[in-house]
């Protein structure tokens, strides 16, 4: 199942990009099978293909279905209209921008490429090799930083399409699975954040323990001295 998941979404990007270069183009322009297997971006989100693609599906046909249940419980007790709505354009989202990192791997030496689908100042060669490399340290630090911190956290980020532009939400999500499979720099980012949250709960118990301490020098003794003193200046002027 998990194969045949995986082969559907690669089917789906090739059609999709297939028909996005034949309208940009006007010519019967299409790609290999094995330009998107081999795609850095797409073999990584193939790792998520259940949360991605098959779980909307699944929740689709059955609103309470065990793999929807297996992600998202017990924050989502069922797959509501509202809530696969969100899921549909996270997929959609993110099979546009498989296209577009596809695309931008294969085509950014031609002209024509960017003469068609961008704006003048990426006409320059120099610009847009600039913007393609911001946009892979951007997909690298998505995958190896920011993907094993969610799922230590049991936490998804959503893109959200909305009339204003594109939005992102964080929900719930359960994916053990993917935690446990983790390895080399993916685990060591788990151990920082396992390490700084460990520091962060010493520090904050430091901070309360010394603000203790001083708030009972401040009431005790100081309190104390600052009476006496007082209580003298009152005797004096008694005198």
């Amino acid at each position: 199942m998990q194969l045949n998941g995986e082969a559907i979404f690669i089917l789906l990007l090739k059609e999709i990009c297939d028909s996005f270069l034949i309208k940009q183009y006007g010519c019967d322009v299409r790609l290999k099978l094995n330009e998107f297997t081999k795609s850095f971006y797409v073999k990584n989100l193939l790792e998520e293909i259940d949360i991605i693609f098959k779980v909307p599906f699944y929740a689709i046909l059955n609103s309470k279905a065990a793999e929807f249940l297996l992600v998202y419980y017990p924050v989502y007790n069922y797959a509501s209209e509202n809530f696969l709505e969100a899921l549909i354009d996270h997929l959609v989202i993110e099979i546009a921008n498989c296209v577009a990192y596809v695309t931008l791997v294969n085509f950014s030496f031609l002209y024509s490429f960017r003469q068609t689908l961008y704006r003048s100042k990426f006409l320059s060669l120099r610009n847009f090799e600039q913007f393609k490399n911001n946009l892979i340290w951007q997909v690298r630090i998505k995958i190896y930083i920011q993907r094993p911190t969610s799922f230590y956290s049991s936490s998804y980020r959503l893109f959200l399409l909305r009339t204003t532009g594109i939005y992102t939400r964080t929900i719930y999500a359960n994916r053990p699975q993917y935690f446990n499979s983790l390895t080399k720099f993916p685990l060591f980012v788990v151990t920082i954040v396992e390490l700084k949250d460990f520091i962060g709960s010493r520090f904050d118990e430091l901070v309360y323990f010394l603000s203790k301490g001083l708030r009972f020098i401040l009431t005790s003794v100081l309190g104390q001295f600052i009476g006496l003193v007082w209580r003298g200046i009152r005797e004096g002027l008694k005198k």
